[in-house]
């Protein structure tokens, strides 16, 4: 691990409030975030490393296996781009295809988040310009007027590639918007979207 990644973890351990085993494996980690939903489970993650004695690899095995089951990442944007590394990639994070797609991207990516404009600089983006247009009409993720921003990115500013859902999904915080359009209407082929719509649930910024 560099020192600037030594010194992040180091940031985000500075106050410390476990009380329980003075070691924390993968599958204790595991059992604990089970207990978190989607609009919790971010949150979650991150006081898991803050708080308990979990070394740096294992929790990035936990941040990117659990990714793209995070709502409201949003809400964690400015911790996360203060504590991740500035470029990828971010090797603990991605799965070995995941890491096979990642090298294969070209030096520059261009890349595609569904939205609202409130939430148009987060750190989710899609390499399929379809699979963002469907974000801001799903249940979970509905916001009023809805764009589309095409942006590019440096691949070695991309941390990680996620693909868990068939997102083609995009980890970064520095794009680069060259587009922004406004959202009429959902894609057609809306209903054959993964992603989940708890109608149940408020609106998540991702």
């Amino acid at each position: 691990m560099c020192s600037s990644q030594n010194k992040q973890e180091n940031r985000l351990r500075s106050k410390t409030t476990w009380n329980g085993d003075k070691t924390m494996t993968y599958e204790k980690a595991d059992e604990i975030l089970l207990h978190s939903s989607s609009y919790e489970l971010m949150g979650a993650i991150l006081e898991l490393f803050r708080s308990t004695p979990l070394d740096f690899r294992t929790w990035l095995r936990i941040l990117g296996e659990n990714w793209s089951g995070c709502d409201n990442i949003f809400a964690y944007h400015k911790i996360l781009k203060n504590f991740l590394p500035k470029e990828g990639p971010v090797v603990g994070m991605m799965s070995a295809d995941e890491l096979t797609a990642y090298e294969a991207l070209p030096d520059t990516v261009t890349i595609y988040r569904g939205c609202g404009k409130k939430n148009k600089n987060g750190a989710s983006w899609s390499l399929d310009k379809n699979i963002a247009a469907k974000f801001p009409f799903l249940n979970r993720y509905q916001v009023p007027d809805p764009i589309l921003v095409t942006a590019t990115v440096d691949k070695r500013q991309i941390l990680a590639v996620k693909l868990d859902r068939n997102e083609s999904e995009i980890i970064t915080f520095s794009a680069k918007p060259i587009k922004r359009e406004a959202l009429l209407s959902p894609p057609i082929d809306l209903v054959s979207c993964n992603i989940p719509q708890n109608i149940d649930m408020p609106v998540a910024y991702v």
